[in-house]
């Protein structure tokens, strides 16, 4: 008997040090399943980890499709009026063509925010999205927190960018 009333205690000893214990799960430090390491068009690996505390509109694109030309152009804008109260817009490239093709695709839109070259991972990360242009729109901490399918404008965002950065 005392041997059983010895061994509860300690399993809820140990039970209690796990729930507890400063090196188990973190939630709030474990990784974003919607993280990444993709690379720029100069090279450079980035991840999503890079942008934490600010809020990211991620952009999915290709420079064969009229539709992202238009909303590329809009981002610009976007980019211009919120860079500097803590956004980032982040343009994922889905072309499989060479990262050449890409680069001078961006430098005619005079695209001012960074360009990644992304992957059939990456559009099953964010939930297997059909079509381009879709953006997201991610929070201070890398959570999703709104999707746009097809075109956005300055107007159709504003609301949304405005509440979030807020916060």
């Amino acid at each position: 008997m005392f041997s059983i009333k010895f061994f509860k205690i300690y399993v809820l000893f140990l039970l209690f040090q796990f729930l507890t214990c400063k090196g188990g799960i973190d939630s709030k430090n474990s990784d974003s399943p919607y993280d990444f390491s993709l690379q720029d068009l100069k090279g450079k690996i980035h991840s999503l980890k890079e942008f934490k505390g600010k809020v990211v509109l991620l952009n999915f694109w290709a420079t064969w499709c009229p539709p992202c030309k238009e909303d590329i152009a809009e981002l610009v804008k976007i980019y211009g009026q919120y860079k500097d109260s803590g956004l980032e817009i982040i343009g994922i490239s889905l072309d499989k063509k060479e990262l050449g093709v890409v680069d001078s695709f961006a430098r005619e839109m005079d695209i001012p925010y960074t360009i990644l070259m992304g992957d059939e991972t990456m559009i099953k990360n964010y939930g297997d999205f059909k079509g381009v242009p879709t953006t997201f729109l991610l929070n201070r901490e890398g959570v999703i927190v709104k999707r746009y399918a097809g075109q956005i404008t300055v107007e159709t965002i504003k609301s949304d960018l405005n509440a979030w950065l807020k916060k």
